[in-house]
């Protein structure tokens, strides 16, 4: 093997380091293989299959090398022409630069400084995985290190972790096992494998973790109790309170706490509260602290849910979408997007279907240098192979359409304790979960575009299963408020009766979540959702 080169990994926020080589060639395509280092100091030589990923997404046949138009493939020059006649049919205010994951913070301070170049004051941030709103960060709260993690006697993890940073989770196991005493607690929705590891599980009902966090800050702090009811909290949690008093319990004067937590699409339903909640238990804990997520980018002066509205008045005529894998990460946003008249999307993967406007192709995260950040700390990532042919960097595009200087990035703001306790206090009283069945997003590291696992079954539990008659054999339909799907069947024990969940690298399976905008602010949900379900013929 020749030219090995070591990079941090940039599909989530854990900060692994690993090694691509080219092993050899066939006919015009280098053939690229994984190394694992064992010295790297994050994860030892492991990587989870997001990580192992990274040699089929370098030389993945569906990688786009031309620009699109409407489906056609066209030159570059056409495409750059393209987009001038439209910058020259439009005005400033009728035009939004978005940006989501997969820019350097260099790409993204030019991104900033293309849209103050044309004037435009319609600027937003396009990622809206539930995660990104771990950058909140609430006042007080002690960020964690991987010695807080490994050396943590009392151990509180929401949402599934395990599954957002596999290799995260050996360092929370050993450190659960390292003594007898050591203890952790684990609230989720789902009897997930993190579950199995727990002394306490907390199950509560789909989109309520922040509201047991809340009550368990409350368990821990008195002063919390003139707006936050302890008691009230477990009934809209559909849980005990007594379960939040074992926790609370568990958290008082064990010696050295860590809180983790993870939001997995269609899992949460106020996921800034979810973040500053389990915030406000480490705080109130003594606890260390860390949001475990695939990407934190910064936020938007304009919410998403705005832009939304914008594209809804027919106020906007030219969207230009910056990141690596639009349009492919939100099915829902695109029938809307289809009604403006001029689209340009980036790309590193060719469009399932015939998209209108254009796709332009840049590199992958793998395929250049930049600076980011991990959980852990700043990075610094180095390009591990050429830069697929036909692709173009977005300093080059950019450049190529105005001269243009790198703008600072907004900072996520931080928040005041009795700011983020009085909002979940008031969210808390007008909560409603879905009614009926539900459907619920499972996230595995799987990579993206269904590398490992095409998740076209639909998971319910035993009692569900002889309800609809079906086995493991059977096809269902699963229909929402936002599309359906027909999926074959998964029967486990793991879920709770009422709940069915889908794996949410499908996009067939992501469309079926409507995007939830809160009234007001803008902010914007992909929350669980009213599910039917039925046996297919």
């Amino acid at each position: 093997m020749t030219d090995r080169k070591r990079t941090t990994c940039p599909f989530c926020r854990h900060g692994c380091e690993l090694e691509v080589g080219q092993v050899g060639q066939s006919g015009q395509t280098w053939q690229f293989r994984m190394e694992y280092p064992g010295d790297a100091k994050v994860n030892a030589g492991r990587l989870c299959p997001r990580g192992n990923s990274a040699s089929i997404l370098v030389d993945h046949p569906r990688r786009l090398a031309y620009p699109l138009l409407d489906g056609r493939e066209v030159t570059w020059d056409a495409a750059l022409s393209r987009l001038e006649t439209w910058f020259g049919s439009v005005r400033p205010e009728e035009t939004a630069v978005v940006y989501s994951r997969g820019l350097t913070r260099d790409e993204l301070g030019l991104v900033c400084g293309l849209a103050s170049a044309l004037g435009t004051p319609h600027l937003v941030c396009g990622y809206l995985e539930p995660g990104n709103w771990f950058g909140l960060r609430l006042d007080g709260v002690t960020p964690a290190g991987l010695d807080d993690v490994s050396g943590a006697k009392v151990t509180l993890l929401s949402g599934d972790v395990f599954a957002t940073s596999p290799v995260a989770a050996r360092r929370i196991v050993e450190a659960r096992y390292a003594d007898r005493a050591n203890r952790l607690i684990v609230i989720d929705s789902v009897q997930t494998r993190q579950s199995g590891f727990a002394h306490l599980w907390i199950r509560v009902h789909p989109g309520t973790e922040p509201f047991a966090l809340a009550g368990i800050a409350a368990l821990l702090d008195s002063s919390l109790r003139q707006q936050v009811d302890p008691a009230a909290m477990a009934a809209v949690c559909g849980t005990e309170m007594k379960l939040f008093e074992r926790a609370a319990d568990i958290l008082k004067g064990n010696g050295p706490a860590f809180v983790g937590s993870a939001m997995s699409f269609g899992r949460v339903v106020l996921p800034w509260l979810h973040s500053l909640a389990a915030q406000l238990v480490a705080v109130k804990a003594k606890a260390a602290f860390a949001g475990f997520s695939e990407g934190l980018v910064p936020q938007s002066a304009m919410q998403f849910g705005q832009f939304r509205d914008a594209l809804a008045s027919g106020n906007l005529k030219l969207v230009l979408w910056f990141g690596g894998l639009h349009p492919y990460s939100y099915p829902e946003v695109l029938p809307e997007l289809a009604q403006v008249q001029f689209r340009c999307a980036t790309s590193i993967f060719r469009p399932a279907g015939n998209l209108p406007g254009l796709v332009l192709p840049v590199p992958s995260e793998l395929e250049k240098d930049g600076a980011g950040e991990s959980m852990w700390g700043a990075v610094q990532r180095t390009a591990v192979v050429k830069a697929v042919s036909g692709t173009r960097s977005v300093a080059g595009l950019i450049g190529g359409l105005r001269e243009v200087k790198g703008q600072a990035l907004s900072e996520w703001p931080v928040v005041a304790a009795k700011e983020a306790v009085a909002e979940l206090a008031a969210a808390a009283k007008t909560f409603r979960p879905p009614e009926g069945c539900t459907l619920l997003g499972e996230k595995h590291a799987f990579g993206i575009g269904g590398f490992f696992d095409e998740e076209n079954v639909l998971s319910m539990s035993p009692n569900d299963a002889r309800r609809l008659g079906v086995n493991s054999a059977d096809r269902v339909v699963a229909r929402t408020e936002a599309g359906q799907c027909e999926l074959g069947v998964r029967i486990t024990r793991s879920l709770a009766d009422g709940q069915f969940v889908v794996g949410v690298n499908r996009h067939q399976n992501r469309a079926l979540f409507p995007l939830w905008y809160e009234a007001g602010t803008g902010r914007t949900s992909v929350p669980p959702v009213k599910v039917e379900v039925w046996r297919k013929g």
